[in-house]
């Protein structure tokens, strides 16, 4: 919770996007409407559960009625949303979001992504994206750094990264300097 309360108190953010998001919820607790996108079997009861939106409903720290959304679906698909119209894209362990997602966040909107799968790397590479801050956890707590942001994303291996190298690899670098989640803008 502590990180997308940190993400909410810095950012205005009304809509976010997270696909492969399994059952996790938690970003209903900050932002107003997420629409979560898997293929997992288990996720339609889950988000059909009254249980659940009447848990969020009981842990938001905004005004109004949660928007809820699940598709069933793999998100690299249509998804029944429009192009440019969601604030956050959340890319937590579920492949390449950042790319594949990329058309439904808005110029301005932000990508949360971490490496597991390469798509903190990815995102670094993509012109479309800046990266404008690093995460770290402390704990169970956050902290958002924009500073010295150069340092990141520097192969170990000395080599040049390319975006076939990833998406092949299907898995992040391991690099100089790292942190547990990246925080682009896109242009």
């Amino acid at each position: 919770a502590d990180l997308f309360r940190l993400l909410a108190g810095r950012f205005d953010i009304r809509r976010a996007l997270y696909p492969g998001s399994f059952v996790h919820v938690t970003p209903s607790f900050f932002f107003p409407v997420v629409v979560y996108v898997d293929t997992d079997r288990r996720c339609p009861a889950f988000f059909a559960d009254r249980a659940v939106r009447t848990m969020v409903r009981r842990r938001r720290r905004y005004p109004g009625e949660p928007d809820i959304v699940f598709r069933h679906a793999d998100y690299s698909g249509r998804l029944g949303e429009k192009p440019r119209s969601f604030d956050l894209l959340i890319s937590q362990w579920a492949g390449p979001v950042g790319q594949r997602c990329r058309r439904f966040l808005k110029p301005g909107g932000l990508l949360l992504a971490n490496d597991s799968h390469g798509d903190a790397g990815l995102a670094k590479l993509d012109p479309a994206y800046e990266l404008v801050g690093v995460i770290d956890a402390l704990g169970s707590r956050y902290r958002l750094s924009g500073s010295d942001l150069e340092g990141y994303f520097v192969p170990r291996s000395g080599r040049r990264l390319t975006r076939r190298q990833l998406l092949e690899s299907g898995r992040g670098e391991r690099y100089e300097r790292s942190a547990a989640m990246y925080l682009f803008r896109r242009r």
